[in-house]
């Protein structure tokens, strides 16, 4: 005797649009796809299980499925103004007397950005450089552009640049002394962000060094050792300036570098270096190159030469 298997006729339930983005005060579709299975030929009834505020109709609730065939209905789903930015599921069930199948379709409601994290500025000659984090949420949405905000006084930011979505703005449109307050805030397609914190900023022009070099004598017989003076002063007011870091290069007459040094500068905005000259080095020109930094200072050099014979 052969064994013959049972045939159950049967549907399956699918979603044409499984995963939609809907944000509060809209709608939107999803087709549900009821098919026949195994010579199933019957009327399948439609309902929908929706989270708290989310609501979801069938344009019909009920399909006759022919034999090997299939049906489609039309889902819409509403959103409602109180819904929260998050994930939510729909479940959609059909039924047929015993037979029951569902499908889900995910609803992923969103909403503007938090704001921007880390606003960070800094000072230059006529301008400000900005920099920040993105936000630590998008919203559910990417994030379309940023917005910057200046003002010169806290809390007075008004809009001064739409940009895309990028984490640094160069703000050339300002004046040296003047300080300039910022935020910063994200967007998406649903809206823009609240401000990022506030960071200000007083750009200036750079002070310029002035590095004098010089040796205690002009020529040196060798064995001996040369002494190296270097003072580092504000090329404008002239006043010497404590703490300057110098570097200092000695040079071959052939161009190669014969040692180097640092050190910082004292109370009169002096350092000294000792460079002693060996008994098989090559007599000729030697040249001396420092170079000074000191903050709010661009870097400044200076340079001498003496004379080995």
């Amino acid at each position: 005797t052969n064994y013959v298997p049972v045939v159950t006729p049967d549907f399956s339930v699918s979603a044409g649009s499984p995963t939609l983005t809907i944000q509060a005060r809209h709608s939107g579709n999803s087709t549900i796809t009821l098919t026949s299975l195994n010579g199933f030929n019957d009327n399948v009834t439609l309902a929908a299980s929706a989270p708290t505020d989310i609501s979801a109709g069938f344009n019909p609730s009920s399909l006759l499925i022919a034999l090997g065939g299939s049906g489609s209905s039309t889902m819409s789903i509403t959103v409602s103004s109180t819904t929260k930015a998050g994930t939510y599921t729909i479940t959609v069930t059909g039924t047929c007397g015993p037979l029951s199948h569902s499908a889900n379709v995910t609803v992923n409601v969103p909403t503007v950005p938090s704001p921007p994290q880390n606003l960070k500025t800094t000072a230059g000659n006529a301008q400000v450089a900005l920099s920040w984090s993105a936000p630590s949420s998008n919203g559910g949405s990417a994030i379309t552009n940023y917005n910057i905000y200046r003002g010169t006084a806290s809390g007075t930011e008004t809009l001064l640049a739409a940009l895309g979505n990028v984490l640094t703005y160069n703000d050339t449109t300002v004046t040296n002394g003047q300080t300039y307050y910022y935020q910063v805030s994200g967007a998406n397609f649903i809206g823009e962000s609240q401000k990022s914190n506030e960071a200000y900023a007083t750009p200036s022009m750079a002070k310029i060094l002035s590095v004098t070099v010089t040796t205690s004598k002009t020529t040196y017989s060798r064995g001996s050792t040369v002494t190296v003076t270097v003072t580092v002063k504000d090329s404008v007011t002239g006043k010497a300036l404590q703490g300057a870091s110098v570097k200092i290069t000695v040079y071959y007459p052939s161009g190669s570098i014969m040692t180097t040094g640092s050190s910082t500068t004292g109370s009169s905005g002096t350092t000294w270096f000792n460079c002693g000259i060996s008994h098989n080095v090559s007599k000729g020109i030697y040249k001396i190159v420092a170079t000074a930094s000191y903050t709010g200072y661009q870097t400044g050099t200076g340079q001498t030469t003496f004379i080995v014979s």
